[in-house]
C-alpha cells in the first residue's frame, strides 16, 4: 500500500506512525483511571437496574434479574476508562443524565443481540419512540 495512504488509513483508525509526533507519548503508560463510582457521586448498577426496570414495564416483559443491568455498567466502565471525552462528560454536572441516555441507547441494543425478545416490539417500543435516544418515554 502506498505510504500517504496507510499513513491516513493509521491516522483514521488512531493508530500511531512512527513519523506522528505522540507515537512517543504512547510508550509512555498513564495512571489508571478510576471507576466511574470511585470518579463521581453516581452509582452505575442502580442507574442500570433502573433504565432496565423502565424497558422492561414499557415492553411488557420480565427483564428483572437479568445480565442487562451488569452488561450496562460493564460496558459503562470499559467506555469511561478508554474514553476521555466520554469521562469528561460523564464527570461534569450533568454526567448522570449523560451515563442515563447512554444506557438507555445502549439496553435495546442488547437486548436485541440477545435474540430471546421481539426484536420488532423492540424497534417500535424503545427504539421509535425515542427510549434509546434517552428521550423520557412513559
Amino acid at each position: 500500500m502506498n505510504s500517504a495512504i496507510q499513513r491516513l488509513v493509521n491516522k483514521h483508525l488512531g493508530h500511531k506512525t512512527p513519523d506522528h509526533p505522540k507515537s512517543v507519548a504512547s510508550k509512555r503508560r498513564s495512571a489508571p483511571v478510576k471507576s466511574i463510582e470511585e470518579s463521581t457521586s453516581l452509582i452505575p448498577i442502580a442507574m442500570a437496574e433502573a433504565v432496565v426496570e423502565k424497558a422492561s414495564r414499557l415492553l411488557d416483559v420480565d427483564l428483572y434479574n437479568t445480565e442487562f443491568p451488569a452488561m450496562l455498567v460493564k460496558y459503562a466502565e470499559e467506555i469511561f476508562q478508554h474514553n476521555a471525552d466520554f469521562r469528561k462528560k460523564v464527570k461534569a454536572t450533568s454526567g448522570r443524565d449523560y451515563l442515563w441516555m447512554y444506557m438507555q441507547h445502549w439496553l435495546p441494543s442488547f437486548l436485541m443481540k440477545s435474540r430471546r425478545y421481539d426484536n420488532n416490539k423492540i424497534r417500535r417500543v424503545l427504539i421509535q419512540s425515542g427510549f434509546s435516544l434517552g428521550r423520557d418515554v412513559y
